[in-house]
């Protein structure tokens, strides 16, 4: 359902248990907003607002927001922007627990680096299961090129192309200013001359993370170049060091990139993979934890920025995953025919129940189940329509399934013969329409809780006089130029409504026979 269209190019959304009522989105210019879960209603205000600060540039922003395991208790969360100076800052600030409204005084620098325009990453998260903080960093690449920089490779002196892990809570570099967190010391390169804080590395683009709630595995969706996409999965129980082969390797396949070894064993690959150009730019989703659809509990969903898609499946650890359903339609919102378009990020309440961010749309959807008792979401609207033409009355709505329809005229139940087709289906076809078929329609949506009916719809059926002025079996502008000629000359042809005389009357009939393409 749609949850809001009241937040201007939400990028990320965010839970904490602390204020389990509301969801916390970013807006991608550099705003909090707070938002009710249920009702959409927003909290007056930001609840922090950087903006004026944060670079919005190819695919800047205000990349994510993560909240203290802790924060309950010391009120710190973190977010992760670019500025406006070419680097990206992981910083911390604090607010009151279920206030909303942080300070923007509290701003405490934990991590900075430069960062070129490109691919961001960008995502924070907490690990439910070390409570440490995890940060996804792409390779700054443009796009079109192979990381040129060999950015992703390269484990010495280098944030780019890499997955973080570190605890802010503490500080090993009391003397550098764009470090103030502590380095775990089961962190895979400590002590190897390698950068201390790389948990993983080799990854492209790795749009929105997430961790289940319930295992402690970490996914991440990593967008591609030319031609594959890509979910990665890493257990609760992981060492790290994996290296996920960007730039030799786009998801399971050699690229011409010799930055590394296509199909070595020591690279990781995905657990599923999308070609294009079914999918163009994946964004990594959440395991469903909610209460609200347990049919769905442990289902992973994900979705594609470009391509406009939702998928789930259902994971299976390092194994390929199984189930693969696309929901795409199933999720249209009600009264359109248009998917949720540009999906920048899923989120989660403190509930486990999932949202989804459309960013340039500037619309919040929430997963809800159908109900059971079907419900009309929209209704056939009235049609007045010419004698011979094809109508169709079409009519949306869900229920639980298995959910049937059934059109009605005048109350009677209709059945398909050689005009009518769908009587039992969300869309009635009449062709040929005859003067016999005006009436009242309506129809009847079934499910196991019961029935629901539209609203009755009027359909008129009128006669409709030929625009085809000059006969030459068709109606296009030749014959407006003619018919135009003729009364203006006098011609009695003219006399379209054949009252004996010509009136300006005749021009607005013929106008509106032309419009309706009467033949």
């Amino acid at each position: 359902m749609l949850l809001s269209s009241q937040v201007s190019l939400p990028i990320c959304i965010a839970n904490t248990p602390a204020d389990p009522q509301f969801i916390y989105v970013c807006e991608r210019t550099g705003a909090i907003r707070v938002l009710d879960k249920d009702t959409g209603v927003l909290s007056p205000g930001a609840f922090l607002d950087i903006s004026p600060v944060v670079s919005t540039d190819s695919d800047n922003g205000l990349l994510a927001l993560a909240f203290d395991p802790n924060y309950a208790a010391n009120g710190f969360f973190y977010i992760n922007y670019n500025t406006l100076d070419g680097h990206i800052v992981l910083a911390r600030y604090h607010a009151t627990p279920g206030a909303h409204t942080a300070d923007p005084a509290s701003a405490y620098t934990i991590l900075r680096y430069t960062r070129q325009l490109g691919h961001n990453g960008g995502w924070i998260g907490f690990s439910p299961a070390n409570r440490y903080l995890y940060i996804t960093s792409g390779d700054g690449d443009l796009g079109g090129t192979y990381d040129i920089g060999n950015h992703a490779q390269t484990i010495v002196n280098e944030r780019l192309g890499k997955i973080f892990r570190i605890d802010p809570r503490s500080d090993d570099f009391p003397n550098d200013p764009d470090r103030n967190y502590h380095i775990p010391v089961d962190n895979p390169f400590v002590g190897s001359g390698a950068d201390d804080e790389i948990w993983s590395y080799g990854v492209r683009n790795p749009w929105r993370a997430s961790f289940d709630r319930a295992s402690g595995d970490f996914y991440f969706g990593d967008v591609g170049m030319d031609t594959w996409e890509e979910i990665n999965f890493e257990s609760a129980f992981s060492p790290g060091a994996r290296n996920y082969g960007w730039p030799c390797m786009e998801a399971t396949h050699c690229t011409d990139a010799t930055a590394c070894t296509c199909n070595d064993p020591a690279l990781a690959l995905p657990i599923f993979e999308l070609p294009h150009p079914t999918a163009n730019a994946i964004t990594g989703g959440y395991v469903y934890r909610g209460q609200a659809i347990p049919e769905l509990f442990g289902t992973y969903f994900f979705g594609d920025f470009l391509r406009h898609k939702v998928w789930s499946f259902n994971p299976h650890g390092q194994e390929a995953p199984s189930e693969i359903q696309d929901w795409t339609d199933d999720l249209t919102p009600p009264g359109t025919t248009m998917p949720i378009s540009y999906i920048a990020a899923f989120g989660e309440d403190a509930d486990g129940e999932l949202y989804i961010c459309s960013i340039f749309t500037n619309k919040i959807y929430k997963l809800v189940p159908y109900p059971c008792l079907p419900v009309v979401d929209v209704n056939p609207v009235p049609q007045n329509r010419s004698i011979n033409t094809t109508i169709i009355l079409p009519v949306i709505g869900a229920g639980a399934d298995p959910l049937t329809f059934q059109w009605q005229k005048n109350g009677i139940d209709i059945a398909d013969d050689a005009r009518i087709s769908g009587s039992d289906t969300p869309t009635l076809t009449i062709t040929d329409a005859q003067f016999s078929d005006a009436g009242d329609y309506t129809a009847i949506l079934t499910s196991p809780c019961g029935s629901t009916s539209t609203t009755p719809v009027a359909l008129t059926i009128f006669s409709c006089p030929s625009a085809d002025y000059n006969h030459n079996m068709q109606v296009n502008v030749q014959d407006i130029f003619d018919f135009l000629a003729g009364w203006f000359s006098g011609d009695a042809a003219a006399d379209f409504n054949h009252t004996g005389g010509l009136n300006v009357q005749d021009i607005f009939e013929f106008l509106d026979a032309w419009f309706r393409g009467c033949a």
